[in-house]
């Protein structure tokens, strides 16, 4: 087993490792395990993607972009496989990311400030023929445990995890709430950057991260919001039902939801 001296690595002045070496974009396919609610001991999984080329990175779910991808061609039919409709966008070179979450009808896009300081451990182990080196950081509320690949030079990973001289493979938090385990790793001439979202999307808006979380609040305090718009505004017209009682019905529906839903993988925001 190859030793090393354990050191820390600043997110901010890590080496620059790039894509550039791959002609192709880079596919890499990871299984998405996590609890939606930490005091169950019920598990959900789903596959999630990062697609890289020599400037960006996209990581999102899987199963979304198949369905994306049959929305392309038949944009008849309602495709709802996956349920992550988030999304995470790198610039590799200014380390800058962008988040896209969905709440309908809006797409919304923000900026998120990440700085990761990872310390090095000396431990290694193989995965699909290569040999993977550990590292440890401490990310918004929880440790995580990541492994890393130097044969493969890019400087990303899942998630919003980057900053390590080598692709990562896996990386879990030390609780085992979430991980992200690679299972497929293959160059493509597909680009899914422009690939148009099957989800029924009015616009997409640009805002802050703080307009944003300010937004989600506002959503939380008022999840029936959006329909008591719609049926002001003259878009939902019900003829023989009561809007009390579907509004009752969505915010009882919230309710239970944030009851099983409370294990976010960013248990803060700083």
């Amino acid at each position: 087993m190859k030793k090393f001296l354990p050191r820390l690595i600043s997110f901010v002045v890590i080496f620059f490792l790039s894509a550039k070496a791959y002609s192709q974009n880079l596919m890499l396919v990871y299984d998405y395990t996590y609890k939606p609610d930490s005091l169950s001991e019920n598990s959900e999984k789903e596959p999630m993607f990062l697609w890289i080329n020599n400037k960006q990175s996209t990581f999102a779910s899987y199963e979304r972009l198949k369905t994306d991808s049959l929305y392309l061609q038949d944009k008849k039919t309602d495709f709802t496989n996956g349920k992550i409709f988030w999304k995470i966008n790198k610039n590799l070179s200014s380390r800058e990311i962008t988040e896209t979450q969905y709440s309908y009808p809006v797409m919304y896009l923000f900026p998120d400030e990440v700085k990761l300081n990872w310390e090095l451990i000396d431990e290694t182990k193989e995965s699909f023929g290569y040999m993977l080196y550990k590292a440890k950081t401490r990310f918004r509320g929880r440790i995580w445990e990541a492994w890393y690949c130097p044969k493969i030079p890019i400087s990303d990973g899942p998630f919003k995890f980057s900053g390590l001289p080598g692709i990562i493979f896996e990386i879990s938090d030390t609780r085992n709430h979430h991980r992200f385990s690679l299972i497929k790793l293959y160059k493509t001439d597909f680009d899914v950057l422009g690939l148009k979202s099957s989800l029924f999307i009015e616009k997409q808006q640009k805002i802050s991260k703080k307009e944003y979380l300010k937004l989600r609040k506002i959503e939380i305090d008022d999840p029936a919001r959006g329909f008591k718009a719609d049926v002001y505004n003259g878009k939902i017209v019900l003829k023989d039902r009561d809007p009390k009682e579907i509004i009752r019905g969505i915010e009882k529906k919230a309710l239970e939801d944030r009851k099983k839903n409370n294990n976010p993988i960013e248990l803060n925001q700083r």
